[in-house]
């Protein structure tokens, strides 16, 4: 009697366990439902389900996922390869798929392709709970966030076309990281489009509370950034208190919402709320997730940005280097982040005049970029841009030209020695050397990216003109005027022959003029002079003060033609307009000094010179070629009206200044050293007469 009582006490106690366990999955499978992951989850964790039922497992494993509990989802799916062998296989459709969001969720977007691609070739029952839409959703997305926007948008839009019947929430999902795509591309109207399809799923959708929903809402927000940050706000508060009805209030989905907020609120300029958001956001990604070291430096670069835009210089250096801490040892320098944080750290260090440490980041970071270039996660080179500014800017011409030399040669070894990119780059550093005065390395490079960017255009168009018109601009300046007019009508015959492009018409007959005017071939200067007049009255863009710039060149032309009564007119013609702009009263003068020059006219020389040097003492203009000229062009107008102590101190400064501007031995430092030398001797000064007599042979050594 005792063992049949005991027996009936526990059947009851077995069939009330029993029964509880079964009220509980229910409740599982109703919170799933209602997407109340949180506390589903802290169903699972209460030991009062029947973890041996198949389905209870599974359910179990999701919602691990889902809440990033990674340890669990693999201590679950040992349980459920105990009670079913065939989830022992690795490549069992429900273990890729398990494993390859788990990978998502940790980040590992790149290891979660393979296990994607495998169940992609899959056929067979797991197909109708997982479709095929669905994998493309998430390769799309994994390729999205590792930089691929080919492949991502190829399996975004595969999943929206095979699923277009919208009962799949995750076609919306697609449709969401489609506009992302769109949107990191600055693609603005393509963008918008997908987000207002996704987010018309909604419209009847009262009170709905999916995760994916949030999701939409807060990237929608996020789109909103630049030019409606405050109506942005609105959307990504509403898809955190979806997260939180959803996670609770310790996830990372959570820490993401916050991250967010204080970069809306920092755009509102409410910047109270932006740090108190970024700080929660670190402090609870610390807390929860203290081995997602991506997540971290996404914070706290986003912390340290912040802080710059406040001017709070410490605080987002000190931030910057915590981030950077993270690539020394839990990241790989291979990735995108590292780029982001290396260019702000190298900025913060620029700012601490800490130059020395900001161009080694940049230039370390340099190698890592071509890393990622190579393997198709970026299209161009960002830092190296940076770093070759930073060093154009510090004057170390010759480490820039290296780098770009360098960053040449990647261009050809990855693209192939015929690429436009190749010969874009050649174009770049032409450009830039020949703005330096660099000329002979200006001309090898910019013939280099005439020749590969010919080869990519067979109709040669706008830039292989443009190209050409500079290759013609650097002959010029080293004299070489017959290849340069040459080069010339080259263009002309192709502007002339419907490529119409006004602006390098304008560049090339005002080179025409220059290369005439050194020929001397006056007649052709001034014929490209009426060229230029008549197309600016075609455009019927005359203005006073282009007409005023041809008038005044017009006059300089017909003076070096010694047409003086001509050139006077115009000068007088033109002259009260140059009087009300300031940088053209200059060339004025300084074009007048040099024609009463020509005209042995010396007392309006002096003035007109004494004018320039004015200006240029007014606008604190020193040590530059122009201080040559014009204090050349006063010391020998003195010398000419008898102001000899005037004569021999402006001579001397321009001698001094030859030194400084490395002219010595040129021809204008022997005409100044002969002056010298004739009023040395006007003068009686023996020791002016031998200086300037060693002056003069030491420079016949020189050439």
């Amino acid at each position: 009697m005792k063992y049949l009582i005991h027996s009936i006490l526990l059947l009851i106690i077995t069939s009330t366990i029993l029964s509880q366990q079964a009220s509980n999955s229910t409740k599982l499978k109703k919170l799933i439902e209602n997407y109340q992951y949180s506390e589903a989850y802290d169903l699972v964790l209460s030991s009062k389900l029947n973890l041996k039922e198949i389905k209870n497992l599974k359910l179990s494993i999701e919602l691990s996922n889902h809440m990033n509990h990674f340890k669990h989802v693999q201590k679950l799916l040992r349980a459920l390869q105990e009670i079913d062998s065939k989830f022992s296989n690795p490549k069992n459709p429900y273990i890729l798929w398990i494993n390859s969001i788990s990978l998502m969720r940790q980040g590992q977007f790149d290891k979660a392709l393979k296990p994607l691609h495998q169940l992609h070739k899959y056929q067979g029952e797991f197909n109708k709970i997982i479709t095929k839409s669905h994998i493309d959703t998430e390769l799309g997305i994994s390729y999205y966030k590792i930089g691929d926007y080919i492949q991502a948008s190829l399996h975004l839009k595969r999943a929206i076309t095979d699923n277009k019947s919208y009962k799949d929430e995750h076609t919306i999902r697609a449709k969401n990281y489609l506009a992302n795509l769109y949107e990191s591309q600055e693609k603005t109207e393509k963008s918008k489009k997908y987000f207002l399809e996704a987010l018309d799923f909604y419209k009847d959708k009262k009170n709905y509370k999916s995760p994916i929903y949030a999701e939409l809402l807060n990237d929608y927000g996020m789109s909103m950034y630049y030019d409606s940050p405050k109506e942005g706000l609105d959307f990504v508060l509403k898809g955190l208190n979806i997260r939180q009805y959803v996670y609770g209030n310790r996830h990372p989905m959570i820490s993401e919402s916050y991250g967010n907020l204080s970069l809306l609120y920092d755009e509102t300029r409410d910047y109270e709320k932006a740090e108190d958001y970024a700080l929660k956001a670190i402090k609870l990604e610390l807390e929860i997730n203290p081995n997602n070291a991506v997540a971290h430096v996404v914070q706290m670069d986003n912390l340290s940005q912040l802080y710059e835009g406040q001017q709070k210089w410490k605080e987002s250096l000190k931030w910057l280097r915590k981030a950077a801490s993270y690539f020394d040892n839990a990241l790989s320098k291979e990735s995108k982040h590292y780029i982001t944080v290396a260019e702000n750290l190298s900025a913060a260090y620029f700012r601490d005049n800490n130059v020395k440490q900001g161009l080694t980041i940049l230039k370390e970071t340099v190698f890592y970029e071509q890393k990622l270039i190579e393997k198709g996660h970026i299209d161009d080179g960002y830092i190296v841009n940076r770093l070759l500014r930073k060093l154009y800017e510090l004057k170390r011409y010759d480490e820039a030209e290296n780098i770009f030399i360098n960053e040449i040669a990647f261009k050809k070894k990855f693209y192939g020695k015929e690429h436009k990119i190749v010969g874009e780059s050649y174009e770049s550093l032409g450009d830039k050397l020949l703005t330096l005065g660099q000329y002979q390395k200006a001309l090898t490079h910019l013939e280099n990216a005439s020749k590969v960017i010919e080869k990519n255009h067979k109709s040669k168009g706008a830039y292989v003109t443009a190209i050409w018109l500079k290759i013609a601009s650097a002959q010029i300046q080293m004299n070489d005027t017959p290849a340069a007019i040459k080069r010339l009508k080259q263009v002309e015959i192709l502007l002339n022959d419907g490529l119409q492009n006004i602006v390098q018409q304008i560049g090339c007959y005002t080179l025409f003029c220059k290369a005439f005017i050194q020929t001397k071939e006056y007649s052709n200067a001034l014929n490209y002079n009426q060229k230029l007049y008549d197309l600016v009255s075609v455009l019927n863009t005359q203005s006073p003060l282009n007409v005023t710039i041809l008038t005044l060149e017009r006059a300089t032309i017909l003076s070096l033609s010694q047409k003086f009564e001509e050139a006077e007119t115009l000068y007088e013609k033109v002259k009260s307009d140059c009087k009300t702009h300031s940088h053209l009263e200059f060339s004025y003068d300084l074009s007048l000094a040099q024609h009463y020059e020509r005209s042995n006219s010396y007392k309006l020389m002096f003035q007109h010179s004494s004018a320039c040097f004015n200006f240029l003492e007014l606008h604190n203009i020193r040590y530059k070629p122009i201080n040559l000229i014009v204090l050349s062009m006063i010391g020998l107008s003195s010398s000419k009206l008898d102001k000899v102590d005037e004569a021999i101190t402006h001579l001397n400064e321009a001698l001094d200044l030859t030194e400084i501007l490395d002219q010595i031995g040129t021809p204008e430092y022997i005409a100044i050293v002969q002056e010298l030398l004739k009023l040395s001797k006007k003068t009686k000064d023996k020791e002016g007469i031998k200086k300037y007599s060693s002056l003069l042979e030491n420079s016949k050594l020189i050439n």
